[in-house]
């Protein structure tokens, strides 16, 4: 939504991060979608007590954290901030663009 704050963003084309956590327990690999997460801000106890969410695959039902299925989407914050892509960090912009290619992997079996 536009105007909001947020402890963590995450936009997920699988369910997984590492270790099993299910940021995104309805993502589809192949639906064309990136699957958003977000967190607001809240205190250091309401972080600790959402993790065994995300290894249940029940994130969405803790307070504070809403999902939303986009193509794309643009994320714009007050100075440059760090983002990660599959684990790696990069130094960003204060506007990131966030977008699924469709079918841009092809793999043969």
């Amino acid at each position: 939504p536009e105007g909001c704050t947020a402890f963590l963003l995450s936009f997920a084309n699988g369910s997984q991060w590492g270790n099993g956590a299910l940021i995104a327990p309805a993502a589809s690999l192949d639906d064309g979608l990136l699957d958003a997460v977000r967190v607001e801000v809240a205190g250091p106890v309401a972080v600790a007590r959402a993790i065994p969410h995300l290894c249940r695959g029940t994130i969405a039902r803790v307070r504070g954290v809403s999902l939303l299925k986009v193509r794309s989407v643009t994320v714009r914050a007050d100075a440059p901030v760090v983002y990660h892509a599959d684990g790696e960090s990069f130094a960003g912009g204060a506007t990131i663009e966030v977008a699924v290619r469709d079918r841009a992997l092809r793999l043969r079996a």
